[in-house]
């Protein structure tokens, strides 16, 4: 029971925590996320029988970044926040890892959660998208801060419209600040409903399919085709390869349809502002002194760099906030390390590798919660299987 608890609490901590929505509507969320947090710690900390060296050695380190941050760097409030989001994770991972039946637990309050965010998310854009109808009973409009009118909201979640040219769609947000945020949360969902598919039923998995491609995210519809490569093999290596020669015969004997369609990409996606962003961050970083390129500027450091610069739009890219906040050095280590996982769990590293292109999913606890989860599961050490011969969700 005070597992259960425990873990609930964590996900209510998510949901009021970025991206979430809920993050922005909660009075006084910062001071609630700073207490649940310390509140989690010391459950999390409770439910761990003992640490082994190398738990005390991230300590340390941890200890000792806080030390040198608190010293050298400025945006105090930003860096203890993402210093409670690393120690709820790092207690989270150790605790799943060392007890399977909390693992088995934690996966399964996950699944029902997940679902429901999924089908309402369908939904969601079924209302908004062909009908009129107001589903704001508990009246999040007038709640969410800096909220403009092309976003839609209902009790079921918001969504985002897009014009094109053959018309306007909206775009699944879920409860999340953005569709990236939410292609995210269903491509993970995806692989570890794979990964466990004797666990996990296929109301789960479509569900999240559904939901992610209604998000209509450039990143989601490319991690997806990425995940069929790795889970049907040989029809899907056949398909891409063809695609590609289609693709590379089109540019040759018809360049201008081509370009045509690049430039339809192009104005209708966020991929040039994002590529805008990180030109403009690559510009500011070069200029930084050597000592705040090599070790970096504190956490957020970039959103008070650019107003010397006179650039009013922030980087999104998690690469690029690494740099900016924790110096080059730590992006080669990092690096490194995405480099020794990709040969553990490829599908895993290969998809967050994709996404921290887009935003920084280290900072979040939603991403960190399906890293963990994913990442046990694909570990062969720790295999799960039926219990009782019944599903963890029904």
């Amino acid at each position: 029971m005070r597992l259960k608890i425990t873990f609930l609490l964590l996900i209510i901590l998510t949901l009021i925590s970025p991206p979430f929505i809920f993050a922005e509507i909660i009075h006084f969320g910062r001071e609630i996320r700073v207490s649940l947090s310390l509140i989690l710690i010391l459950l999390l900390f409770l439910q761990i029988s003992k640490f082994k060296f190398i738990d005390m050695f991230i300590f340390i380190l941890l200890a000792i970044f806080i030390l040198l941050n608190f010293i050298y760097k400025n945006h105090q409030d930003n860096f203890f926040s993402f210093f409670f989001t690393i120690l709820v994770v790092i207690l989270l991972f150790r605790l799943l890892r060392s007890n399977k039946s909390s693992y088995n637990i934690f996966l399964n309050l996950w699944l029902y959660f997940s679902f429901i965010i999924s089908v309402g998310a369908i939904i969601s854009f079924l209302i908004h998208q062909f009908t009129n109808l107001n589903f704001d009973i508990l009246n999040f409009q007038t709640l969410f801060f800096d909220l403009n009118s092309a976003y839609k909201v209902s009790i079921f979640g918001l969504t985002l419209s897009k014009n094109y040219q053959f018309g306007d769609i909206v775009r699944v947000c879920s409860f999340f600040a953005e569709p990236i945020y939410a292609g995210f949360f269903f491509i993970l969902n995806i692989l570890l409903a794979k990964i466990n598919s004797n666990l996990v039923p296929k109301k789960f998995l479509v569900a999240n399919i559904l939901a992610g491609l209604l998000t209509f995210s450039i990143a989601f519809y490319l991690v997806f085709a990425i995940l069929m490569i790795f889970f049907r093999k040989r029809i899907t290596y056949i398909l891409v390869i063809l695609t590609l020669i289609f693709l590379f015969f089109i540019t040759l004997y018809q360049p201008d349809v081509t370009n045509d369609y690049f430039t339809f990409f192009l104005d209708h996606s966020s991929l040039y502002d994002r590529i805008v962003r990180e030109k403009n961050g690559i510009m500011i970083f070069s200029e930084l002194p050597l000592l705040n390129i090599l070790f970096g500027n504190g956490m957020n450091s970039y959103v008070s760099i650019k107003d010397d610069y006179l650039i009013n739009v922030n980087i999104s890219s998690g690469y690029s906030n690494i740099l900016f906040d924790f110096g080059i050095v730590f992006l080669f280590f990092i690096l490194i390390l995405l480099i020794l996982s990709f040969i553990k769990n490829p599908t895993l590293t290969l998809i967050c590798m994709c996404y921290l292109f887009v935003f920084p999913i280290f900072k979040f606890y939603y991403a960190w919660h399906l890293i963990i989860l994913c990442g046990l599961a694909c570990n062969n050490k720790f295999s799960l299987k039926k219990i009782n011969n019944k599903k963890l969700f029904n």
